[in-house]
């Protein structure tokens, strides 16, 4: 057999794993390892942090080897990703403190009793939840969505097209607050309704995009931070 045809029968490498994936791993197991913070993942490993690091590891390798086939990185190509993070957890910061405040008639009683908890408290239970959120729902589902859905409507050159990129955004946050907010407790309104999609939804919309356009890290930065600028006022506002 010719060299040539071993090559061509030998199985094709994986790509190696991107700068900083490491870092996501040690930080994320060890939070993973603490507790689950979402219920389809406490479902499967229940009460075992051994399965819950192991299943965190899974997800987040599949999140990032899909999203390398389409172009999606951990970090950012140029510097000053960690400032566009800090000036989007700002925002989102801002976005949130004002439709609690808006809607603070309809808020649940367990969410305002929460934010009133000392500070402390609830920057430790975010800021560990954040983190592994947004590798649950932008690492690993919004990769593999917009994996899935360039392989089945391609753009030019096999990149994915806009409009598959932005529906995988929407639907993997939809997914995250269907599964962990509305079963808990389900919109009664359309203010209610309204209210999940401004408090829930656009952040987590915000999150991907930065995951798109300049990294997994600058998300993960932007998502972490935002508790940062929240959780201090938000006790006081609402």
């Amino acid at each position: 057999m010719t060299d040539d045809r071993v090559a061509h029968l030998s199985v094709r490498r994986l790509p190696p794993l991107p700068a900083g994936f490491g870092f996501i791993l040690v930080i994320g197991g060890a939070f993973a390892a603490v507790a689950p913070f979402d219920v389809v993942f406490a479902a499967i490993t229940g009460t075992s942090a051994l399965s819950r690091v192991v299943l965190f590891y899974f997800l987040a390798l599949l999140g990032a080897l899909a999203g390398q086939r389409i172009g999606l990185r951990i970090r950012p190509e140029r510097s000053g990703g960690a400032v566009l993070g800090l000036v989007f957890a700002l925002l989102v910061a801002l976005w949130v403190a004002g439709t609690d405040v808006l809607f603070r008639s309809i808020l649940p009683v367990d969410y305002v009793d929460f934010i009133h908890r000392p500070l402390g408290d609830r920057l430790l239970y975010f800021v560990l939840r954040a983190f592994n959120e947004n590798v649950f729902y932008r690492l690993f589902l919004f990769s593999i969505l917009a994996w899935s859905l360039t392989w089945i409507w391609p753009g030019p050159d096999g990149r994915p097209r806009v409009a598959a990129v932005w529906s995988a955004m929407v639907i993997a946050q939809m997914a995250n607050i269907g599964l962990n907010v509305c079963l808990r407790d389900p919109p009664g309104s359309i203010a209610s309704t309204a209210y999940d999609g401004l408090r829930y939804i656009v952040p987590g919309v915000c999150w991907a995009w930065l995951y798109w356009r300049s990294g997994f890290a600058t998300a993960e930065v932007a998502s972490v931070s935002c508790h940062l600028f929240l959780q201090p006022p938000l006790g006081h506002l609402i």
